[in-house]
């Protein structure tokens, strides 16, 4: 829970000066202002009526340094309303808490919320958790069961939030299907994220870091009246670069590894023609180019769990004279040393433009947000992590746009019955070409100890050199749906909430997988050959799917007293399938994800008004999850390969708690917890880890879903006392725990991420008017190593371990003007 500032949306109230009788002039300008905004794809400003018998629920006299929290609006549920009132389970993060830490990225935030989890070790392997689920990336013809919202905007792929925030407002966490009240439809939740509006009054900010690693980090922006009363603007820019943790010993390549390299601006245009019209243009463009995606080996095992020996290993491999006694970086070395000679830089540019219009009729008001989005990126590893000519470059270039358009209509508030009904429509289309170009040294590594023994050195080389296998995949998505919300207010104090959507979605897919390249080769360099190559099916269009869904949501809540309120709702929601082929080009089709959502739960406040309290039980039953999961393939040079797969059931059961005590007006203390049962439910055909060394499916129902944790605990610390007349310092502190979790969806042994916890922190001191502040900022201060993803190892590979952030210690500077 964020108690550290109100957040507010309503234009039309920031515009009521510009409805001055006379101005035809400004009429004029609004008329062709808005003409040019029409031509561009946007995104609308939140056009918000405050609840007038909510607020008066909340006139208090208590002293305003304690009354914090219930000050705090949100848009959860599409109008403005105060946190304590919204009857669901939200998570609010401010713009000025993440600002002060520094959070500017979707891990960031995951660092401050219970219950989320972000992997994001670039774009394309970028995912968000919710109770331990939802973790699915690089794979494009899946959409994530955790929505992401950008200014009112749905991202169909979590990658396109790739980037830095910057001008935050706030960020809300909602658990539980969503899609009655606006955008797409999900399964399990969302992230929305919201950044501030432009302002008539003229602002100019500006912070600056530099730290560890050579890092330096730059933040700016600048917002005012373009023409008064009328047309603000508002632009942010950021730029961030430094040095990488991990050091290249291959000196011809050289170079770090995992330091940032990223940029970015943002330009919103707001038209307050009058009272009753709005809108807001948001164009932005993001760009990386950063050396990433890194998953060293940290163990190569010699046996199987039963103590047979494994014949052949990447170890053994290396190991062989073709290379001269090589020894390979495996273990915690590689937190510092990699050896590459063929890995370039990741480059990834996003595109973005939104226009978001509210319109009043009478006391309703209509609202039209329409996007457009744009990535496209090219990663070019070196994935055998040696410095010879094996895998001279793997990886996945591509793209992905998508073209969405919402109205949404609201009735006006203060009666018996209020509602918000919608359209949503949108187009994904994605294009993806993952590639491998082998080198001269690649027949000797990936030969079978019999292979090798029988090939000469030429041969060896012939039969893989210069080969080059890609497989492009394009899926396509394009969705409609009406949805539907209201509340009965039945009494002053109890309210029935009922929503419903009806989806229709059509999925297709097409595939290529080629080969090309390399010399005629024959006997035992061909064997090497055709098995690196597996199975090419060539052009292949999978056809398409189209589903029917209908989620609903059912939420009853009761105003106990003033400082007490109850909730519970039932909600169902559908994920569209995908159609697929697997390994041999033959259909591999995933069926749509369904979920049952119960939650029960209550919102208080204690001490006038110092001391939050919120909590929520819940239980989510989810039949069909789409999980992308490491499957058996016989094609597969490794045995193994990556999949899409259906998972028959699993539960979850937990409890949360988000909690905010202000202590004094000088000290405040955050905790969210979040104690979570994750069960495979029906899961007996899963992937048996590869070091029982069998092809039989293994029964994992019962056991804790893979990457996700039982408890999470997010506790801040925020401390400020005068120095003086003209200063304030301040310390501030926030500690994310996470207890185990299998971080492989084989559920391996060697792929479990101990409980771990990661500290940071800062202290300062700011200027009275907060317009000066100069800070030492420590990001996990203990130099916690932990991992965000693990793999299990296979004949050709050692098990594999991204790591997360290591130790930052920087000094950081902030203007405002």
């Amino acid at each position: 829970m964020n108690t550290s500032a109100s957040t507010s949306f309503n234009h039309a109230g920031r515009g009521r000066s510009a409805a001055r009788s006379g101005a035809f002039r400004k009429s004029h300008i609004a008329s062709c202002v808005l003409s040019v905004l029409a031509g561009f794809s946007a995104h609308a400003a939140e056009t918000a009526t405050n609840d007038q018998p909510l607020e008066a629920m909340h006139t208090t006299d208590s002293d305003s340094t304690t009354d914090a929290v219930a000050n705090v609006t949100v848009t959860a549920r599409k109008r403005e309303e105060f946190v304590q009132d919204v009857p669901l389970p939200v998570t609010v993060l401010s713009g000025a808490d993440l600002a002060r830490d520094g959070a500017a990225t979707l891990s960031d935030f995951a660092e401050k919320a219970p219950n989320l989890e972000v992997s994001a070790t670039n774009s394309r392997q970028t995912s968000v958790s919710l109770r331990g689920l939802g973790k699915n990336s690089a794979n494009e013809a899946i959409q994530s069961s955790v929505g992401i919202i950008v200014d009112g905007v749905v991202l169909t792929q979590a990658g396109m939030s790739w980037g830095n925030y910057v001008d935050l407002d706030q960020v809300e966490v909602l658990r539980g299907p969503q899609g009655t009240l606006e955008g797409k439809n999900t399964t399990l939740g969302a992230v929305v994220i919201t950044t501030k509006l432009p302002s008539f009054k003229p602002e100019y900010t500006f912070t600056g870091s530099y730290g560890s690693e050579n890092t330096y980090d730059i933040k700016a922006s600048a917002t005012g009246a373009l023409v008064d009363d009328l047309l603000a603007y508002r632009f942010s820019f950021y730029d961030t670069k430094g040095d990488g943790p991990i050091k290249n010993i291959y000196t011809p390549l050289g170079g770090t590894w995992e330091g940032p390299d990223r940029w970015g601006t943002r330009l919103q245009l707001l038209l307050v023609q009058s009272a009753d019209l709005t809108a807001r243009l948001i164009a932005n463009y993001d760009s990386s180019n950063e050396f990433g995606n890194l998953s060293p080996y940290i163990l190569d095992p010699t046996t199987f769990a039963n103590g047979a020996p494994r014949t052949i290993t990447y170890s053994s491999r290396l190991a062989r004279s073709y290379f001269g006694g090589y020894v390979p970086l495996i273990g915690p070395v590689t937190s510092q040393y990699v050896d590459l000679n063929s890995a370039k830089a990741l480059p990834v540019n996003q595109t973005g433009v939104s226009l978001e219009v509210n319109k009043n009729l009478g006391d309703y008001t209509l609202t039209s947000i329409t996007a457009y989005r744009f990535n496209d990126f090219n990663f070019r590893n070196d994935f055998d992590y040696t410095h010879f000519n094996i895998e001279q470059m793997s990886g996945t270039l591509g793209n992905n746009r998508q073209y969405t358009q919402e109205l949404r209509l609201a009735s006006p508030l203060g009666k018996a019955f209020d509602y918000q009904v919608g359209l949503f429509a949108d187009l994904a289309q994605s294009h993806t070409l993952s590639r491998t170009l082998y080198g001269q040294d690649a027949g000797a590594f990936f030969a079978t100890n019999a292979q090798y023994a029988a090939l000469s050195k030429a041969q060896l080389q012939t039969s893989l050199n210069g080969v080059y296998n890609t497989t492009e995949v394009d899926p396509t998505s394009r969705s409609t749906a009406a949805f539907a919300q209201g509340n009965w207010h039945i009494t002053d104090r109890a309210t029935l909430t009922l929503g419903v959507r009806d989806t229709d979605e059509t999925v297709s897919t097409i595939y290529d997988k080629i080969s090309t390249g390399g010399a005629g080769v024959t006997g035992g360099a061909l064997a090497i050959r055709t098995t690196q190559q597996g199975d090419l099916y060539g052009h292949i269009n999978a056809g398409s799917v189209t589903n029917n869904s209908v989620s609903w949501l059912v939420n009853p809540a009761y105003q106990l007293t003033r400082d007490l309120s109850l909730y519970a709702s039932a909600s169902h929601g559908t994920k569209s399938g995908a159609v697929q082929l697997d390994t041999n080009g033959n259909s591999a089709n995933v069926k749509p994800e369904n979920s049952l959502d119960y939650e029960l739960g209550f919102k208080s406040s204690w001490l006038n008004h110092a001391l939050f309290f919120n909590a929520n039980l819940y239980e989510t039953r989810i039949s069909d999850y789409q999980s992308n999961a490491t499957v058996v393939s016989a094609s597969s040079s490794t045995g193994y390969t990556s999949l899409l797969t259906n998972v028959g059931g699993v539960e979850l059961r937990g409890l949360e708690v988000d909690s905010a005590w202000y202590i004094s007006s000088d000290l405040h203390v955050n905790l969210g917890a979040s104690f979570n049962d994750p069960l495979y439910s029906s899961y007996n055909n899963a992937t048996c880890p590869v070091e029982l060394n069998v092809s039989t499916p293994c029964n994992f129902t019962g056991k804790q879903v893979a990457n996700a944790s039982r408890q999470t605990i997010n506790l801040g610390l925020d401390y400020k006392r005068s120095i003086n007349d003209n200063a304030v310092g301040h310390v501030y502190l926030n500690d994310v725990f996470r207890s185990r979790a299998n971080l492989s969806t084989t559920l391996s042994d060697y792929t479990w991420q101990g409980s771990y916890s990661v500290v940071n922190g800062g202290i300062g001191i700011v200027s009275h008017d907060g317009k000066l502040e100069l800070d030492l900022v420590g990001k996990n201060i203990f130099n916690q190593r932990y991992a965000i993803n693990l793999a299990q190892y296979s004949n050709s590979a050692g098990v594999a371990e991204f790591y997360g952030d290591p130790r930052w210690v920087g000094l950081t500077a902030k203007g405002k003007f």
